[in-house]
């Protein structure tokens, strides 16, 4: 996802995060939610290396995209807390 951008209609969403200083046993999520605030994707994992390249993403249904924006989020969790958060837009016509 590219910030303060409009897209039409695009073949895929794809939100990423490239994160360092992950601990082993951090835990992290990263997320895609639709302009009604549904789930598009949410994946959900644990890492044991310092650096971390997270991505979540799915392809256009095949009905479209619904028009709005979409909200891309990554949170980093350490011993249950959260310790870092990303969040990015971008509006889909």
């Amino acid at each position: 996802m590219y910030a303060d951008e409009t897209l039409e209609n695009p073949p895929a969403l794809v939100f990423w995060a490239d994160v360092f200083g992950v601990q082993a046993g951090d835990k992290q999520r990263i997320s895609i939610a639709a302009p009604d605030g549904k789930s598009v994707q949410d994946d959900h994992s644990e890492s044991h290396n310092v650096s971390w390249f997270a991505f979540t993403g799915r392809k256009r249904p095949q009905d479209g995209w619904q028009p709005g924006t979409y909200h891309g989020t990554y949170t980093l969790f350490r011993e249950g807390k959260e310790v870092a958060r990303l969040q990015e837009t971008v509006e889909v016509r």
